[in-house]
């Protein structure tokens, strides 16, 4: 091969190795420009599917404590599947006068009321795709039926009274903005979806 050829070869094997940096640049910044155009979505169904994961749980607790006679608390027996062997985990639920989980008396030191009903009733961290679940209790008095409220209107004397009122919602939210909240007194929950 003449020098020349030895040139040409180089120089071909220069442009080909720059065409193909060239392509990987632009398909990874495609990509990720994708990524971002779409996260928010993907963020708001994942959550969304999470809500709905709290709701059916919440029915389900509900459901056992109509079945075993409305009882103050119940205890969850849960299978755990890991490597093979499986083990029955057992889980104590306090619920309200309703039958919807509520924080048992007297909870933990630091975690608020809805941050104890989150671990009731997901058994994990408050954590989304990498990303801190927020909870806050949203105090709401309950209008009672016509036929149960009393005569006199009763005023709360304090704000305590107000908390354990059972008309209390826990709103579950992420940093994006998307929420989902439990009411205490009926069982619902609502996305911010609608």
């Amino acid at each position: 091969m003449s020098r020349q050829q030895q040139v040409e070869k180089r120089e071909r094997s220069l442009i080909e190795t720059l065409m193909v940096i060239l392509l990987v640049v632009v398909l990874m910044a495609s990509f990720i420009y994708y990524y971002f155009k779409h996260q928010a979505g993907v963020s708001s169904v994942g959550f969304n599917a999470l809500s709905h994961s709290f709701s059916a749980k919440l029915t389900s607790v509900h459901a056992q404590w109509l079945m075993e006679g409305k009882p103050a608390s119940l205890v969850l027996l849960t299978s755990l599947a890991g490597e093979g062997v499986q083990a029955r985990q057992q889980q104590r639920v306090a619920l309200n006068a309703y039958g919807w989980v509520d924080a048992p008396p007297g909870g933990k030191k630091n975690l608020s009321r809805c941050d104890l009903i989150w671990q009731q009733v997901m058994d994990m961290p408050m954590m989304f795709l990498k990303s801190p679940v927020s909870s806050l209790e949203l105090i709401r008095p309950v209008s009672l039926p016509e036929k149960d409220k009393p005569r006199e209107p009763v005023r709360p004397s304090s704000r305590e009274q107000y908390r354990q009122h059972p008309g209390s919602i826990c709103r579950y939210s992420l940093l994006s903005g998307e929420y989902f909240q439990y009411h205490l007194f009926n069982g619902t929950v609502e996305t911010s979806a609608g």
